[in-house]
């Protein structure tokens, strides 16, 4: 009777673990912030003291120095085009070998596959947008504007499928990671 107990209650333990694992939310703060889940870690990145200048390029690729996400995002760099309601949708997941020539609200990523490691996960491409593979523009408000560039709070979340680079033969490589973000872009002032 002890051993059928253990085995309920470690069965139990294992069926909360994995249910904890696997649930997916976004960082719902309001707080800027960029935010990733894989299987073996997460982290929340805070973004409040930082603008991501978009007014000479429309691609850029900054490194968190706490975790080491590498992270691109293109967005257009004109407050009239960034500013379009039609903006707001889903997109599909840039690959990590595609070029460097992005499409406006292309996004990927590199994480370490562990907290530490040399061990990346890049993006594996989908032209199409899936359950499973999507970016997606929640909104794009207007905050404040200077002399020479528009404000704007860009908020977005994503899932992607990622593989391990180095590159892996083994199947079991290819992880879910999902996440959201909330960051301050100035463009250009149209």
């Amino acid at each position: 009777m002890r051993k059928i107990k253990k085995s309920i209650f470690l069965g139990l333990v294992n069926f909360v673990w994995m249910v904890g694992c696997t649930k997916e939310e976004t960082n719902s703060s309001e707080n800027l912030h960029i935010s990733f889940t894989t299987p073996e870690w997460n982290a929340v990145i805070d973004c409040n003291e930082l603008s991501f200048d978009y007014t000479k390029y429309a691609t850029i690729s900054p490194t968190s120095a706490s975790t080491n996400l590498q992270w691109t995002l293109t967005l257009p760099q004109d407050s009239s085009l960034l500013n379009q309601p039609s903006n707001i949708k889903k997109y599909p997941i840039i690959g990590y070998e595609s070029s460097f020539n992005y499409p406006p609200f292309a996004y990927l990523q590199k994480v370490p596959f562990t907290q530490g490691s040399s061990i990346k996960l890049v993006p594996i491409a989908n032209d199409s947008i899936t359950e499973n593979s999507y970016h997606q523009i929640n909104a794009i408000t207007y905050d404040h504007s200077d002399a020479s560039a528009a404000y704007f709070k860009v908020k977005a979340s994503y899932k992607m499928m990622m593989r391990q680079l180095p590159a892996t033969s083994d199947p079991d490589s290819v992880r879910f990671v999902y996440g959201d973000y909330l960051i301050m872009v100035l463009v250009n002032k149209k």
